[in-house]
């Protein structure tokens, strides 16, 4: 799977390359032009989500290079591929049509790893607007039940659509909610993480439950710069 990065083993037995290429703020345009260049580097781990805007491009090139000759194709399954299931979609209805959408754009049969992109919700208003806002400028929250998010987020797992389940931007509580009542448990929490935000209390809970802590913005955030 990897041409360089150590390879983990999560709590499912599934292997995941420690080396993420990260793909928040790359335009569409911008991933067809450096995600070559990545995977020529040697990256075989992929992170996306669905908010992302760029699940289709990242498509495009994974296809390229499926579909080039023995000396320089990759297969399915040198390739880790992550996602997240958006604010928006954590209504136990509509979970399936987020990751399948997810699918369609990533042109794959299975990706090896969904996220909740975060514990808190936002309005499905059903016209496919991410971040909805209220008249005064205030975003449209919603609460929904995670545990039946995660629920039909294990349907898609015992289909064969997903091969691993895990969380992002959550807490330990978050965690715990998840964990105790899950059938599939969570492998991976993706946090903010670097020198300035070291989350050594939350690596080391999410250790005791054999969750990895996962890094973004390891070296800072970009998007965050205060």
């Amino acid at each position: 799977m990897s041409a360089g990065a150590e390879i983990l083993t999560l709590c499912d037995g599934k292997k995941i390359p420690t080396l993420a290429f990260g793909t928040w703020q790359i335009s569409a345009d911008k991933i067809r032009e450096v995600l070559p260049q990545a995977l020529d580097a040697g990256y075989r781990h992929i992170d996306t989500a669905y908010s992302f805007g760029n699940e289709q491009a990242i498509g495009d090139v994974l296809q390229d290079y499926f579909s080039r000759g023995p000396n320089d194709r990759l297969k399915r399954e040198d390739v880790f591929v992550a996602t997240k299931l958006w604010l928006t979609f954590l209504g136990k209805d509509d979970v399936r049509g987020c990751v399948e959408e997810s699918l369609r754009r990533l042109q794959l049969n299975y990706v090896d790893l969904v996220m909740i992109h975060a514990p808190w919700g936002l309005k499905n208003r059903g016209d496919g607007t991410l971040f909805p806002v209220d008249s005064a400028g205030n975003f449209e929250c919603e609460n929904y039940d995670l545990i039946e998010t995660w629920k039909a987020l294990e349907k898609l797992v015992s289909e064969g659509k997903v091969r691993s389940l895990g969380v992002s931007n959550f807490n330990s509580v978050q965690v715990d909610l998840i964990y105790f009542v899950s059938k599939v448990k969570p492998v991976v929490n993706q946090v903010e993480c670097h020198a300035y935000l070291p989350q050594k209390e939350l690596q080391d809970f999410c250790l005791k439950r054999g969750v990895k802590l996962e890094a973004f913005a390891p070296l800072g955030s970009p998007g965050r710069p205060e």
